[in-house]
């Protein structure tokens, strides 16, 4: 019979990988769910929202994205993460994994009735502790530019 081992892991003592919550909604007026669902339904389109992405490659149920990151000043850094999309009733869901086991659950979802929608995003990240601070708030500035130009690009239509 398999025992729990009786060393304990390096996990056990030092909480190496974080997990944080980050919930961003926006209202757009005078936009139907559909609408905005014809957007959230096309993983393309869905990706070139963001301010980041630059190059998108599919392979069968999964994309790999690739992204400019911004380090000091004018320096950037190129990064690229794979994500799973899968279409849902109400928006979409995404299983990213990005290097230095980095992952994220990401929930997007269109509620609303006649003309006016909200559109919410719950993100569920992973990630090393260290490198915590800065993908929150590079990822909720990413994810905000990205709700801008969907909320420009349905208003447009």
């Amino acid at each position: 019979m398999n025992q729990p081992s009786k060393h304990p892991m390096i996990q056990d003592f030092w909480p190496l990988f974080l997990t944080r919550t980050v919930i961003l909604e926006k209202c757009i007026q005078g936009c139907t769910q559909s609408n905005a669902l014809s957007i959230l339904h096309d993983p393309e389109q869905v990706f070139h929202l963001s301010p980041l992405v630059y190059k998108i490659d599919h392979d069968g149920s999964w994309y790999t994205l690739t992204e400019r990151l911004p380090l000091f000043g004018s320096y950037s850094t190129t990064n690229v993460y794979q994500c799973q999309y899968t279409k849902v009733e109400e928006g979409y869901d995404c299983d990213v994994r990005a290097s230095l086991g980095t992952r994220l659950d990401v929930q997007m979802r269109v509620c609303g009735e006649g003309k006016d929608v909200v559109v919410k995003e719950k993100v569920v990240v992973k990630a090393l502790f260290f490198l915590m601070p800065y993908i929150i708030f590079t990822m909720t500035k990413a994810h905000v530019e990205s709700s801008n130009s969907l909320a420009a690009r349905l208003i447009q239509s």
